[in-house]
This record gives structure tokens, sequence and C-alpha cells, in this order.
């Protein structure tokens, strides 16, 4: 849940303070990752060393604003982007995939007809630059929509404080809308496969 990821996030800042000027993969980070990939998210394999050492050079520097490399190990670096960096990145895989898919196909019922800014691609058998493409685009999704709620920058009603003054909820954070989806997709999941 919520205090997972935050103790995720908060261990990352302990590595990146301790090990950010380091080019060489620390131990440190590799348990981490392991940490999240393995243990909490459940995968099977953990992520390559030639991966994983990909992922800290992004991540130590910052310079992620638009994921450079996604190896074989699409979902499980996603997950490691979304722990990092919680306020910018989501954690793309089947179910969130999923639950924009079934969002899209309601209002674009014919799929040639769906912009490609609302084409998501399924985790798995994807190349590295659609997967790239689809974690940067359902992660700037979802953290319009958290911001759209608490009223940064929109026209959206929020609370009415006094007569002409509208705010949203300050507490809504992008995992909050993920949470939804993965339930959204969880069930798109179960009723496509039944």
């Amino acid at each position: 849940g919520v205090r997972t990821r935050m103790r995720f996030h908060q261990e990352w800042q302990e590595i990146q303070a301790t090990f950010g000027g380091q080019k060489t993969l620390p131990r440190a980070f590799r348990r981490w990752a392991d940490e999240i990939t393995c243990d909490w998210a459940g995968l099977a394999e953990p992520i390559e060393n030639a991966e994983l050492q990909t992922a800290w050079e992004e991540l130590r520097t910052g310079d992620c604003d638009k994921p450079a490399y996604f190896g074989t190990a699409h979902t499980a670096i996603a997950k490691l982007y979304a722990m990092a960096d919680p306020k910018e990145w989501t954690n793309y895989d089947a179910r969130l995939a999923s639950a924009l898919q079934a969002l899209t196909a309601k209002r674009y019922p014919q799929s040639a007809q769906i912009p490609p800014v609302f084409q998501f691609a399924m985790p798995g058998a994807v190349t590295a630059e659609a997967f790239r493409a689809s974690f940067s685009k359902a992660s700037a999704l979802v953290c319009t929509i958290a911001a759209i709620l608490r009223h940064e920058g929109s026209e959206q009603p929020g609370a009415v404080l006094n007569p002409g003054e509208k705010r949203g909820d300050d507490r809504w954070q992008l995992w909050h809308i993920e949470m939804a989806l993965f339930m959204l997709g969880q069930r798109a999941r179960e009723t496509r496969d039944a």
C-alpha cells in the first residue's frame, strides 16, 4: 500500500544521498530493487545487472524526464521509477494498461479512431520504445488527473470555501488514481478472460 511505497521512496532518497555520486551500481540499490521487484511485486526474476546499471544512471542523476531505457524487464524498471519519484511516475503494469485501454474503448469503440495519445501498450511482448511511450503517457495522464482533483491550474470545481472561491482536495496523489485504475484494470482483465 501507500506506506510501503513511501518507505521505498524514503529508502531511495537515502540511497541517492549516500551513493548518488557513484557511477557503479551500489549493493544498496540492488537490494532496494530486488525488494521492490521480487519481494513486494512478486516478480520471479531479479533485474539483470546491465539493465539495473542503466536504471541507476538515470535515477541517480535525475535525468529521467522521459526514461531513455527499458530493457527486457519493462514493468520491473517502471516500478523502480515509481518508487523513486512517486509524484511523477506511475507503476505501469498490465492492470493499469488494461484500465486505460478499457476507458479508451468506452470513448472510442472503433480502435482505428483512438488518437495516439490514448494508445497504451500492454506490457509483455512489446518493444522497449512502445513500453516507454505508454509508461510516459500513463504517468502524465495520472499526474494530470491528480492535479485536477487538487485543483491545480484548472477550472474544475472543488470544495467551495467561500462564494466564488473554489478549491480541490490537496491530499490527492498520483497513487490514489493509480490504485483506482488498478482495480478497474483487474476487473477489465477478469471480464475479458471470462
